[in-house]
């Protein structure tokens, strides 16, 4: 049992270094639109980038978002909205997608809506991009729904709590 105990030391520091170089990483993503804009602002600009990029209309609405939202709060809507209209572009063929991002009281509320060609959730495999974005969504506390059929497009909708820190 001697010989053991220093490997897992070793095993020990080496998983420590590898959540500090995640953690280092993940703030690096914090893409720093939102600090300086704030999550709405950010988001609508998002949606304006991704119309020029795509030619397809992105409208974006945004009801009632407080100014502050707590930075994980803020990070995890803003890359699952990023991951959805990069969906809507890959796969969807359509004409235009609306997000929408509102405040339910104690929660936030975004809605990405697409009128592209939908799928079959129970046949369509999730992709990694779908894994990640429940994972993200998870580790906030919040939940997502998917809600697509054939030919009729998909609505992604996620609800995130607030948190004390998100007050106007």
């Amino acid at each position: 049992g001697a010989t053991v105990l220093p490997q897992l030391r070793s095993f020990q520091a080496r998983i420590q270094q590898i959540s500090d170089d995640v953690r280092e990483i993940s703030h690096r993503m914090h893409p720093s639109i939102l600090e300086d804009l704030g999550l709405a602002a950010a988001m609508e600009s998002l949606a304006q980038d991704l119309e020029l990029a795509s030619g397809v209309q992105v409208r974006f609405e945004a009801t009632d978002v407080p100014e502050q939202v707590a930075q994980p709060v803020a990070s995890c809507l803003y890359r699952v909205c990023q991951e959805c209209v990069r969906n809507v572009m890959n796969h969807a063929n359509a004409p235009a997608v609306q997000i929408r991002l509102a405040r339910r009281g104690p929660l936030l509320e975004l809605e990405v809506e697409d009128s592209g060609v939908g799928f079959d959730p129970l046949t369509v495999k999730q992709g990694l991009g779908t894994f990640s974005m429940m994972e993200r969504v998870s580790l906030v506390g919040g939940t997502i729904s998917v809600d697509s059929r054939p030919h009729q497009g998909t609505r992604v909708t996620v609800r995130v709590p607030l948190g004390p820190e998100s007050e106007k």
